[in-house]
């Protein structure tokens, strides 16, 4: 499932790593290897994983300094 982040990309999973594409060119860029979730959402500033039982959270991924 393809996410829409606040950054402006496009998140998923490929293979087994959280991916993000920039929608105007189409560059790929894998941020960390990852077991396959079913869904990302973002909220705050916050990314959660989830799927099935599976609840995870990367805390403060789009906190400006």
């Amino acid at each position: 499932r393809l996410t829409m982040g606040p950054d402006g990309w496009v998140w998923l999973y490929i293979d087994n790593a959280i991916c993000r594409i920039q929608p105007e060119d189409g560059t790929i860029e894998r941020l960390v290897e990852a077991r396959p979730a079913q869904n990302l959402l973002f909220f705050n500033h916050d990314l959660y994983l989830y799927g099935g039982t599976s609840l995870r959270r990367i805390a403060d991924l789009f906190v400006e300094e």
